[in-house]
């Protein structure tokens, strides 16, 4: 019988070279940009809006 092929399996290279791609996105999309965080993910919009003053609830009546 001949001895099985030395190294590591097929499946380990090719999840390995998909993290590699998937690293590389995330630099590549970090470095195109210029900014990060969560502040990106607002698009310019105002902040949002807080319950108007007024009386309590429930106040006399």
């Amino acid at each position: 019988m001949a001895d099985p092929p030395q190294g590591m399996p097929r499946w380990v290279k090719g999840a390995g070279l998909v993290a590699l791609a998937v690293v590389l996105l995330g630099v590549v999309m970090l470095l195109a940009t210029g900014h990060h965080g969560p502040g990106r993910h607002l698009g310019g919009q105002e902040p949002l809006a807080t319950a108007p003053a007024g009386p309590a609830a429930g106040g006399s009546g």
